[in-house]
């Protein structure tokens, strides 16, 4: 009764693991692979993959009590949702049934986030067209910009 059990469970991994291929990174469909030759066998035939700690954007931020917002919007600036910096997984949206791809920096993405705040550098060249037109809606200002979106 139970390897029937062990091997319905291996199946249905198995096919959520088919159905999501496309979205699920490598080290998510190597860690499903290990799960079902455990079903199956009953040992750890395929181990599973190391994986780094992630940050949250809210957790680089609160290294500096900055905003998940803003740790977002230096990210985007500088284009470090790279594999480089981090990984792309999915999450639970917050109050919502549904799932969201999220960026999740490594230790060297928390960390270059940190050293372009610290420096400044997300304030000292010109803001995105989409930036000024968000401070003047909002009716906020940048260091160095007003709210028409010039730079003093």
């Amino acid at each position: 009764m139970e390897k029937n059990a062990r091997s319905k469970q291996a199946s249905i991994l198995k096919a959520l693991g088919n159905e999501f291929k496309d979205v699920l990174s490598g080290d998510s469909l190597r860690s499903i692979a290990s799960h079902v030759a455990l079903l199956i066998a009953g040992e750890p035939l395929i181990p599973l993959p190391e994986v780094e700690k992630t940050y949250s954007a809210t957790e680089v931020g609160k290294r500096r009590d900055i905003s998940a917002n803003l740790v977002g919007k230096i990210s985007n600036k500088f284009n470090l949702k790279t594999p480089e910096y981090g990984i792309f997984v999915l999450d639970k949206a917050a109050g919502h049934s549904k799932q969201v791809s999220n960026f999740r920096y490594n230790e060297k993405g928390a960390n270059k986030i940190i050293e372009l705040w610290d420096s400044g550098a997300y304030y000292e060249s010109e803001p995105a067209d989409e930036e000024v037109e968000f401070l003047q809606a909002s009716g906020e200002t940048a260091i160095g910009v007003n709210q028409n979106g010039i730079s003093q």
